[in-house]
């Protein structure tokens, strides 16, 4: 399904190719939420993987990204490699990676200059409120009980942008909040 959207995309920018493409495991959907924005920023499709389309995504690419494209790869993806996407196009290879989602959800919003003046906060154990956040296009920062180091040390790095909350004390606790207030 992914693909056909992604040809969408193609049509509606009136390119025959991508300059850029974002792939991700489609069992996790955190990763697929971290790759959004950077999808977005860079006109670029999502594209689901799982480990029996690898051979179909493999053939899309070959037709669909540029010559010295730049693929994204959010996490891991179980059997795709470097090695396969090198050797059958001449792409560069980003993988965005962490050990765990908030890691993986962090390097991706630090990958690419966040052009917002807003940041989206939501909580990265029910997809709910993300999932309905995400279709305005904002950057999203995805959060558990507490902020971590690297999340208050990229929030310093983009203080004075404005942060909206999504959903309720449930989803992102007052802890967090009160957190969020020194930014």
């Amino acid at each position: 399904m992914s693909l056909k959207i992604a040809d969408q995309l193609k049509i509606r920018m009136k390119s025959e190719k991508f300059k850029t493409v974002v792939l991700t495991d489609g069992e996790i959907l955190a990763n697929a939420l971290s790759g959004c924005y950077l999808a977005k920023r860079n006109n670029a499709p999502l594209i689901f993987v799982d480990f029996e389309d690898i051979q179909w995504v493999m053939e899309y690419l070959y037709q669909s990204l540029e010559d010295n494209g730049k693929i994204y790869i959010i996490g891991e993806i179980e059997g795709l490699t470097d090695k396969m996407l090198t050797s059958s196009m001449n792409c560069q290879i980003i993988r965005i990676e962490g050990d765990n989602v908030y890691e993986i959800n962090m390097s991706s919003l630090k990958e690419i200059k966040i052009d917002s003046d807003k940041i989206l906060v939501c909580t990265g154990e029910n997809f709910a409120d993300s999932v309905s956040a995400i279709a305005i296009g904002l950057p999203i920062l995805l959060v558990k009980d507490a902020l971590t180091d690297y999340q208050i040390e990229f929030l310093k790095d983009n203080n004075g942008k404005s942060i909206d909350i999504i959903g309720g004390e449930i989803a992102v606790n007052e802890d967090i909040e009160q957190q969020l207030k020194q930014f």
